[in-house]
């Protein structure tokens, strides 16, 4: 049934522009997109549609516009191929065309082999012009990288941003390993010595301890800054800029200077400092502001130390500047930030546009967090390491979103699409949708810049990842848009130009060797993971979502290409989910209506059964104890194809405090539980090394085994 369209020309402008006037819910129904979203959405992209003519008119021009500009602004050349392509010439104008490449060094590409076709279409007809439609196939194979290719028609030229790219992701050489590692937010990282969260430092002992027991892999939530102070957003999903690491997580007592820091040690060696660290560290959440507060009167200390003259070190903290222009202009927003104290749509012009003055930053401002950056860029390096014979790495997070406050909004701001938000559309569980409070990326912005901000963050991860997770996946293909000052319930999505993105991953990838895992949980239409299959991403196969689906005799499979885990962060722990202690917690926080309770609590007891079916009767006891499922099942999917498989460490110690309740905000301190063993603690307990035992035998039998069970 076709929706009836009340302003004229509004859903054809709607679509031209990238934006669906209807989706299918979690039930497969189809959900009309409000005239008011639409043309709310419009208007955020910059498109005019208070009147049918202003609609009429927009959309002559931007039919006309695809004609006029000659040549797609991106590319793409799989596997160094690059594919036909279009050019638009007016009719009076003659089909002479020249073509011309530059690699991304700046040098003309080799082009003496080049052969051009180039074979007229014929002449069409867009809003009473006449183009001439040339169809032009390049025989030549490009090199991987980002190319310019420069076409000259006449008295006009332009230009499009060539994406060489390998057609698959890069995965290791070889027979593919079923790797195994470990999971945990750093934030929640415990040692006896910590300043009241997980630090770098720590996450190094992590990362040599897991090495130790033989994982390959070390996961943890985005590791980006965010304004942790007074009452800021503690959320890693929203950070500042996911260009940089996060200042948070800087170990002062690593600082190269701190030694030779007489303020630094005097503060070190307080008593008052040391009463603060005590307290912090005895929390069983994370005081975010109070962990800030402390670290960084330390790291003003250090700062002033290093920018001064008699520092052996400020010769190193220059030369890292030099080549990091991102954190000179990160540190000069922070300075601006806090001497401005309000958010940068409110400064005044031109800072507002991007343009900051000396006398609008705070020196002093800018100069600590250019050293706090290059603190946590040392120590991030020496957490991450990525020589060839490192037998262990990071499994980053890459966010969907950054803050609308924060610097990449504000540097990038053409590149988001201004008053709107992410979110997601009602479903099961929100019933009235989710707001990410994260603006989207414009989708046409971002390709005349050739994704240069995309490829800089993925860049940025992958210098210090193994594997990378992308986050929210489906973002690469469209997004759930909401505009400002409407519900969650009342968005639509915004699509984009997918293939392009995984190009850009794909050259990423192999450049930096690294693996990559979409998130693909939920609702996430076909073209996704048919995507991901045809570029090899790895999907995600988390066991209680899975189980979910069990029915009758459907045998649970687990896919090769894939990162298995028991759950997710946003997911109850294993212990609380099978003594159904989650359910009793949405109940209290209002997701679960209490009459619903009885049904929630037999779709559990399925759930528990479904799982049990998947475990050997000769490997469990009866009845069925929470730790004696745990090892069973641990056994199991350590048993799976899956190329990786991810323990989250808390579930080691049956653990029922979940990391992340989404969509309740503040009635639950998600992002703030600490760890309730210490690291000290994991090395000596015989507990969680015996189920830490369990999934490396199981995954060493079956490398030895490749034939075993699939």
């Amino acid at each position: 049934m076709r929706h009836a369209e009340g302003q004229p020309g509004l859903h054809t402008l709607a679509r031209l522009h990238g934006i669906q006037t209807s989706y299918r819910d979690v039930a497969g129904r189809r959900v009309p997109a409000s005239d008011t979203t639409l043309a709310a959405l419009l208007r955020s992209l910059g498109v005019p549609v208070e009147t049918t003519a202003d609609r009429r008119s927009a959309v002559r021009e931007e039919r006309l516009r695809r004609c006029e500009q000659l040549i797609e602004p991106v590319l793409v050349a799989w596997d160094g191929s690059l594919s036909p392509f279009n050019l638009w010439l007016r009719a009076d104008e003659a089909p002479q065309v020249h073509l011309s490449l530059t690699g991304e060094d700046g040098a003309p590409l080799q082009c003496e082999d080049t052969s051009v076709h180039i074979r007229d279409s014929g002449l069409v007809e867009c809003e009473g012009r006449r183009y001439r439609s040339l169809l032009v196939h390049v025989d030549t194979v490009l090199p991987n990288g980002y190319h310019r290719l420069l076409c000259e028609a006449g008295a006009r030229s332009a230009h499009a941003h060539v994406l060489s790219a390998p057609s698959h992701v890069y995965r290791p050489p070889g027979t593919p390993q079923r790797q195994w590692g470990v999971f945990l937010p750093l934030y929640a990282l415990r040692t006896a010595a910590d300043w009241g969260a997980g630090s770098y430092a720590d996450l190094e002992r992590l990362v040599e301890w897991t090495a130790h027991q033989g994982g390959s892999l070390v996961g943890t939530l985005p590791l980006l800054p965010c304004f942790h102070g007074g009452a800021g957003e503690v959320s890693p999903y929203l950070p500042v800029t996911r260009l940089l690491w996060n200042e948070f997580f800087a170990d002062i007592e690593s600082a190269p200077n701190l030694a030779e820091c007489t303020e630094a040690l005097q503060l070190l060696q307080s008593r008052q400092v040391a009463q603060a660290r005590e307290q912090l560290r005895r929390l069983s959440f994370v005081d975010y502001a109070g962990v800030w507060e402390l670290k960084r009167t330390m790291l003003a200390a250090l700062a002033r130390h290093a920018w001064s003259g008699g520092s052996r070190l400020k010769d190193g903290l220059d030369a890292f500047l030099r080549t990091h222009d991102v954190v000179r202009d990160y540190a000069a927003f922070r300075g601006a930030a806090e001497r401005q104290a309000r958010p940068w749509r409110e400064w005044q012009s031109p800072a507002s546009g991007g343009d900051l003055s000396p006398d609008y930053v705070d020196a002093e401002v800018r100069r600590f967090y250019e050293y706090a950056q290059w603190i946590a860029h040392l120590q991030m390096s020496s957490a991450a390491p990525r020589t060839t014979d490192s037998r262990t790495g990071l499994y980053l997070d890459l966010p969907l979103g950054v803050h609308p406050d924060g610097y990449d909004a504000w540097r990038y701001q053409h590149s988001f699409v201004p008053e709107t938000s992410c979110g997601a559309p009602p479903d099961v569980l929100f019933t009235t949708g989710q707001d990410w409070g994260s603006p989207p990326p414009h989708p046409e912005a971002i390709r005349h810049r050739g994704y240069d901000y995309f490829r800089a963050v993925v860049d940025h991860h992958m210098s210090s990842a193994a594997a990378l997770r992308i986050d929210h996946v489906m973002g690469l293909h469209h997004i759930f848009c909401i505009p400002a000052g409407r519900t969650s319930a009342e968005g639509t999505y915004l699509r984009y130009h997918a293939d392009e993105m995984y190009a850009v991953l794909s050259i990423e990838s192999h450049r930096h060797r690294v693996s990559i895992v979409g998130e693909d949980l939920g609702t996430v239409p076909q073209e996704v993971r048919r995507a991901m299959r045809r570029h090899r991403l790895n999907r995600m196969f988390v066991l209680h979502y899975e189980l979910e689906g069990m029915t009758g005799e459907h045998r649970l499979r687990v896919p090769q290409n894939c990162l298995a885990a028991l759950n997710t962060h946003d997911m109850p722990p294993f212990a609380s989910m099978w003594r159904g202690l989650d359910i009793c917690q949405q109940a209290d926080l209002g997701i679960l209506a209490r009459d619903d309770i009885d049904d929630a609590v037999r779709k559990r007891q399925q759930l528990k059964q479904s799982l049990l079916s998947l475990l050997p009767r000769s490997q469990r006891r009866e009845p069925a104890d929470v730790l004696d499922v745990l090892r069973c099942t641990l056994r199991w999917l350590g048993a799976q194809r899956a190329c990786f498989v991810l323990l989250n460490l808390e579930d080691l110690w049956l653990e029922t405090r979940q990391p992340n309740v989404p969509g309740v905000g503040a009635a639950y301190p998600s992002w703030r539980h600490r760890a309730a063993r210490s690291m000290e603690e994991l090395q000596d307990s015989a507990e969680v090394h015996a189920l830490l035992d369990v999934v490396r035998r199981a995954r060493r039998d079956h490398n030895e085994d490749p034939g075993g069970e699939s």
